[in-house]
């Protein structure tokens, strides 16, 4: 059940952080929103396939 609740807050945790990082370095509304959706889609993006390539290693090694 605990693993359930990590991935219901994965989504608004990595937006704050990466909207934060994001407005640090940048002034422009549009380009903080742009680059954080980006950001997220690609790290999103890399879990993803560490975890299915982490599932078929564990399966079939």
């Amino acid at each position: 059940m605990n693993s359930i609740l990590d991935l219901l807050l994965y989504v608004p945790i990595t937006l704050v952080i990466l909207s934060v990082l994001e407005a640090c370095k940048q002034d422009d509304p549009k380009k903080i929103v742009r680059r954080t959706a980006l950001n997220f889609g690609a790290l999103t993006a890399v879990l993803l396939i560490g975890c299915v390539v982490i599932f078929f290693v564990n399966k079939y090694f």
